[in-house]
């Protein structure tokens, strides 16, 4: 956190926190459905992975250690996190953020396969999943970087 610097604000406002959520929820949505293509096993695979990362790797990565810990954060997470796991040390925040690495197949193995599909099938469906694919991450970036970034301590060391 900078020394110094008042953050007055103890929630971030529900609108920012519902956008995130629909957004997210897209992506996890699209790559349940390119997976679900692929075959039926690989889809669950995908939601248990999808499930088991926001439930599990974002909270012990982030969220233990966050500012936000029991507080409404840009995601609304921060009091979820707190209801799952004991709140770690706001020193090791920085530390603990390479684990958040392990959700980035959430977004990215979607976006990879609805490519294959694409460059197979070559129709005008998979270019729309592919286009959804890869925009919906550079929107949920832009949101958390335009938006919730900028009034947060951790920003300059948080890699999201």
């Amino acid at each position: 956190m900078e020394k110094g610097k008042s953050f007055p604000r103890e929630a971030y406002p529900w609108a920012l926190i519902i956008l995130r959520w629909i957004i997210c929820g897209s992506i996890f949505v699209l790559g349940f459905y390119v997976f679900n293509k692929l075959n039926q096993m690989a889809g669950i695979i995908y939601s248990i992975y999808a499930v088991f990362g926001v439930l599990v790797i974002l909270p012990l990565s982030r969220c233990r250690n966050c500012y936000w810990y029991g507080k409404r954060c840009q995601i609304g997470w921060g009091q979820i996190a707190a209801f799952l796991f004991q709140q770690g040390k706001e020193d090791d925040f920085g530390a603990s953020l390479h684990f958040t690495l392990l959700l980035t197949p959430i977004w990215v193995l979607p976006s990879l396969l609805a490519l294959l599909k694409l460059l197979t099938q070559r129709n005008l469906h998979w270019l729309i999943i592919f286009g959804l694919s890869f925009l919906l991450p550079l929107l949920k970036r832009w949101t958390r970087k335009g938006l919730a970034c900028r009034r947060c301590p951790h920003r300059k060391l948080c890699n999201g």
